[in-house]
């Protein structure tokens, strides 16, 4: 290849602080990433556009490599993607991820570029996307630092070849992995002009293609050639012009071809909305079909009902849920697992989650945007029954008798109420109930006193610091565990129903979270059940996914909760003992050979009920989710 060493010093940039680019022109930049890019990058296209200044959007497609040394996620991601490569038949797999480069002018200042980039970040959650900003050594790796040997179409950097092709006609409907089937690296680039008077912006964009030879690059070209064709791309190769390509198409926000062209906002809004494109396309691997080997792709998210149920034994369960919240994170799913045991820690610290505290609940407030008080009299019934076992009716008519008349002696009211105000506490309710409860029942007094008298053990016995107010709270963050292990047995039920309400109220709208919570058996009464129905009802609303996993069905299949675990989009049976499989079988109506399936099963086997149908299910792990799973060697 003829080449020569070009004069130009576009490539030089060096760091500025820790998360901030200086080019050789003195502009600065910032990069934002996202490992989950959305199906369309025209709905980023559609977001960035309500911005006064240019971006760049780069979506990259790299081989998995990743050695023990490299930070957990990356590992995970490396070797998902292989395992999901080879059970999709595909020869070669890629990990693709969303970088957005936000830029400054030469005049502007790091303070400029740091405000220009949080409100970027915040525009782009706002439509569920996260991103992080890049900064130390990740934003190095964006840099290019070896020097270019431009040819007559492609150019040499470091031991690579690159050919930029420069895309003519951009269609609406252009896909992230229209790409795949190249089988060799790629970066498609989209720099964005708003032109936000007229509605429209500006855009260019570019693809570039990586190969080690140049036989292989022409190969890839090629194909990429007719793959863009197929979906309607126009594209030309950037004769004498193989360096400005190449820097147009690296997340540099350099834009040297200029091969810019006007979308309309009807083309734009053809692309869909950012949160219909980054949540629609977020299928994960459940497992595969022990039978064909096909994988068993499902965005609960898709499903008319995003809930879930999943009934056996705590070693099925755990592998199965460690596979889920593991996928659906790094997908950019939020998740908050709420459990019994210790089984699931190994996994959320190499998740980066944290560790919610299992005391200091705060169910009395009403602080929160969309509490109402007749949900929370509900909710606290709830409690008060968990922490009473055997209360009846009636007794429960007099509680929330008790719990109303507290909330209105602080000024509360059903219609609306000022943020000020101090809700009422435990031993206030305990006491309204001494008072007011004889008379509003049939119990006699020394009944409505044995009753306040269990609730003291919340008040000032040893369960009062599940009930400890603090200052503040905690966020969740995208990733939180409630282990609730270390409590005694008996406060179990009262935490992990506590746990449940704290994570539905703490959920930002909008934010696409899953909720899982292990040993749902344990947080079962009358009260508990309905309020856990309504939330289920509640959770696509919301952008919530419940998900109830247990061994014992007849604990979830009560009166109240019944209707909502058998109408959960998702269902996951996993292995049954003789004597549970009996009511399972009967609840779903399974047939003898399901049944027999379910008794044989090892603990990565189970069925699968979703849409009406009925799929035998092995969950497969890669080798770093294995490592995850508490005996995971399979």
């Amino acid at each position: 290849m003829a080449t020569r060493s070009t004069a130009r010093s576009w490539l030089t940039t060096r760091r500025l602080g820790e998360d901030v680019l200086l080019l050789q022109d003195g502009s600065l930049r910032a990069v934002l990433e996202s490992a989950s890019p959305p199906a369309m990058p025209g709905a980023v296209l559609a977001v960035l556009r309500e911005l006064l200044y240019p971006t760049q959007i780069v979506i990259q497609a790299r081989r998995p490599s990743a050695g023990d040394s490299a930070p957990v996620l990356a590992r995970l991601r490396a070797s998902q993607a292989s395992l999901t490569s080879r059970l999709m038949g595909r020869d070669t797999a890629f990990l693709s991820r969303l970088l957005v480069v936000v830029s400054c002018d030469p005049e502007g200042s790091a303070g400029l570029v740091d405000e220009r980039a949080a409100e970027v970040q915040h525009v782009l959650e706002q439509e569920g996307l996260q991103t992080v900003r890049l900064g130390g050594r990740a934003l190095d790796e964006i840099r290019v630092a070896d020097a270019v040997q431009e040819g007559r179409c492609e150019a040499r950097i470091g031991g690579r070849l690159a050919r930029t092709l420069v895309v003519t006609r951009l269609p609406e409907r252009l896909r992230t992995d229209g790409l795949d089937a190249v089988a060799c690296e790629h970066d498609l680039s989209l720099h964005v002009q708003p032109l936000r008077r007229l509605r429209k912006l500006e855009a260019s964009a570019y693809v570039t293609l990586w190969a080690v030879t140049r036989e292989v690059l022409d190969v890839a070209t090629e194909r990429a050639e007719a793959l863009l064709a197929a979906d309607g791309v126009r594209t030309r190769r950037p004769y004498l012009q193989a360096e400005p390509a190449l820097i147009s198409g690296l997340p540099l926000g350099l834009d040297l071809v200029a091969a810019r062209r006007v979308l309309t906002d009807d083309q734009l809004q053809a692309s869909g909305s950012l949160a219909s494109h980054s949540i629609g396309e977020r299928r994960l691997l459940y497992g595969i079909d022990p039978g064909t080997r096909k994988p068993l792709l499902l965005d609960r998210f898709s499903l008319s009902n995003p809930n879930a149920v999943v009934l056996g034994d705590a070693d099925a369960r755990a592998r199965l849920l460690i596979l889920e919240l593991t996928r659906a994170r790094l997908a950019g799913t939020h998740l908050h697992l709420i459990a019994c045991d210790t089984r699931f820690r190994t996994a959320v610290e190499a998740l980066d989650g944290r560790t919610v505290a299992r005391v200091a609940f705060d169910p009395f407030s009403m602080t929160n945007r969309g509490d109402r008080l007749e949900s929370r009299i509900q909710a606290l019934l709830a409690v008060i029954e968990l922490m009473i076992p055997g209360l009846t009716p009636a007794a429960a008519s007099a509680v929330e008798d008790a719990i109303a008349f507290s909330y209105a002696a602080h000024g509360y009211g059903y219609e609306s109420n000022e943020a000020d105000l101090v809700p009422p506490t435990l031993d206030e309710i305990r006491t309204a109930l001494l008072r007011r409860g004889a008379r509003l029942s049939e119990f006699p007094q020394e009944v409505i006193e044995e009753t306040a008298g269990a609730l003291e053990r919340y008040t000032a016995g040893p369960g009062r610091r599940l009930l400890e107010r603090k200052g503040q709270t905690s966020q969740l963050g995208p990733l939180s565990l409630h282990d609730l292990a270390g409590l005694p047995e008996q406060d179990q039920p009262i935490a992990e129903f506590l746990s449940v309400d704290r994570v539905w109220r703490a959920i930002p709208g909008g934010q696409r979270s899953l909720v899982l919570i292990d040993d749902a058996h344990v947080a079962q009464s009358r009260q508990a059940g309905l309020r856990i129905a309504w939330l289920m009802a509640h959770a696509e609303e919301r952008g919530v996914g419940v998900t109830l996993a247990t061994q014992d069905a007849e604990a979830i299949l009560r009166p109240g909760l019944r209707e909502a675990a058998l109408g959960a989009g998702l269902t996951v049976l996993l292995r049954q003992t003789p004597e549970r499989a009996e009511r399972v079988a009967e609840a779903y109506r399974l047939t003898p050979a399901e049944q027999s399936w379910l008794l044989r099963a090892s603990v990565d086997e189970g069925l699968l009920i979703t849409q009406g149908r009925r799929l035998a299910l092995r969950a497969v792990a890669c080798d770093e989710e294995e490592r995850l799973i508490p005996g995971g060697t399979r």
